[in-house]
């Protein structure tokens, strides 16, 4: 039932949100906290695909909540865990310039 009133209600709040706020920066402040609280729920949903292609199987795992998937990632990374997949996507967020893999560059 969940997924329904996800379904019905994001569109209804994004607009109200952005018609409440009237302000680019408030707005993109508000939109910055959902993408983490995304980023941390992606961790936990995918946990299992994450674990099976980006990682080995004694690789840091994937499913901690309190975790984004980028942290997750960059101690892979750290460790030398990451299959070809991961080494990918870790490149691209170097490239991109990820705050949390700004300092392995």
């Amino acid at each position: 039932m969940a997924w329904l009133l996800t379904i019905i209600t994001k569109p209804i709040i994004v607009i109200y949100t952005c018609i409440h706020l009237h302000n680019i920066s408030a707005i993109g402040k508000w939109y910055l906290n959902i993408a983490d609280i995304e980023d941390n729920a992606g961790n936990v949903r995918g946990q299992y695909l994450w674990n099976a292609i980006f990682i080995t199987k004694d690789g840091y795992k994937f499913g901690n909540p309190t975790e984004k998937m980028s942290v997750v990632l960059a101690k892979n990374y750290i460790l030398g865990k990451l299959i070809l997949p991961g080494k990918f996507l870790c490149w691209l967020l170097i490239k991109w310039g990820d705050p949390t893999f700004a300092l392995l560059k």
